[in-house]
């Protein structure tokens, strides 16, 4: 986990990224998602962009949609990981 990128900052367009941190953001998105939908279910996922494509910011959409922070989730996943 002291490799890991902040979610937060996995936002921006991960091929501007140098290689390294590429391949670590592309890692850390694949296992955050596969975290949320086993948690949530794959229509989190669809619920989301459904929120976001309404004009809602991803921090406001993922919240109504998962009934948790990105910060809460991250932590929670970041768990999962180290067990």
């Amino acid at each position: 986990t002291d490799r890991l990128i902040p979610l937060k900052n996995l936002e921006e367009s991960f091929p501007s990224l140098p290689e390294a941190v590429a391949e670590i953001a592309y890692a850390e998105g694949l296992s955050a998602t596969e975290f949320m939908t086993s948690k949530f279910g794959k229509a989190s996922i669809r619920n989301i962009l459904e929120l976001m494509a309404q004009n809602h910011n991803f921090e406001n959409a993922f919240k109504t949609a998962l009934k948790t922070s990105v910060a809460e989730f991250e932590l929670a996943w970041q768990r999962d990981l180290s067990q």
